[in-house]
């Protein structure tokens, strides 16, 4: 394989109802390629697919098990890997992130596709002005926030962080 193709439906070799990150050899083999690299210290940081649904390294810099999750946009191990991921050249780090950030709307677009489909999507129309009064007030009568949000259609947040201000 010598490029990627970040317009792969990952989908596509994914068995039905599984995730792509742990189920799909062509997302798992790209990320083998982009996060396999020789470092600047001369070591070569060599993920192999020997493990099932993880990419796996072991060498004098320590053994590495490393899900697609934990590569892509969690942060809970930065400061733990942030000495190999500091040798990295950043235009890879943003091919990366472009290739992820692809994969996550395509994702986001077809739940969406599957909620509507439901009849459980509708579009929302954010409203400009929320009657701050109104909450306070439906509160004040004993409303939950669950309730005031639903009757005022906006979100929950909204009506947490009216009350909180006002507290």
């Amino acid at each position: 394989m010598t490029s990627i193709d970040i317009k792969f439906n990952v989908f596509s070799d994914t068995p039905k109802g599984k995730d792509p990150d742990s189920f799909s050899p062509t997302l798992r083999k790209y990320h083998q390629k982009l996060w396999s690299k020789k470092l600047p210290n001369g070591i070569s940081f060599d993920l192999t697919l020997e493990h099932p649904r993880v990419l796996y390294h072991s060498s004098e810099l320590g053994e590495f098990i490393l899900s697609s999750d934990a590569i892509g946009h969690t942060y809970k191990g930065v400061k733990r890997m942030s000495h190999i991921v500091d040798q990295l050249p950043v235009n890879e780090l943003d091919t990366f992130f472009e290739f992820e950030r692809n994969i996550i709307r395509k994702r986001q677009a077809e739940g969406i596709a599957k909620a509507k489909e439901r009849g459980v999507y509708e579009n929302r129309i954010r409203k400009t002005t929320i009657d701050r009064d109104e909450v306070k007030r439906l509160k004040a009568e004993g409303l939950s926030t669950y309730k005031i949000a639903d009757a005022m259609k906006i979100s929950r947040m909204s009506v947490h962080r009216i009350l909180n201000q006002s507290a």
